[in-house]
């Protein structure tokens, strides 16, 4: 994340991010959220996963990719994994990124129908974009 950070992320969300991560891992097994690492030459690359928030629709959950990393592909594998990897009942899939990022999930079919300014925090809009599958 923090490759990311200021122009993907607000430096404050790192906190937001491990608590989230640490969370996962204590709920029901019935009720975690998938989360997948891109692991390549035994480096971690990237990460994301996603989660269901009712019945056919789905939110992705910080999906990133180290800096260096962009614009080599792995972004979109990971992205189309994490569809793939959802059940067919899911028909919508939700976002809320930054600007720098919504351009990336546009290319994939996703629109955005909200946008507000210092969402995530001073000079850092959040983007609300939806795919429907």
């Amino acid at each position: 994340m923090s490759s990311n950070t200021p122009r993907f992320f607000a430096p404050d969300e790192y906190a937001e991010f491990t608590e989230d991560l640490q969370h996962r891992s204590r709920l029901p097994e019935n009720r975690r959220w998938p989360y997948f690492v891109l692991v390549t030459n035994q480096q971690v690359r990237g990460c994301g996963g996603y989660a269901q928030i009712k019945d056919g629709t789905a939110t992705l959950v910080w999906g990133m990719v180290d800096s260096s990393e962009h614009g080599q592909g792995l972004g979109r594998e990971l992205l189309r994994y994490r569809l793939w990897h959802m059940p067919p009942s899911i028909h919508s899939v939700e976002i809320d990124t930054t600007p720098a990022s919504f351009g990336f999930y546009r290319r994939f079919g996703f629109d955005a129908y909200q946008q507000e300014p210092d969402g995530y925090g001073p000079g850092l809009d959040k983007v609300l974009a939806r795919l429907k599958r």
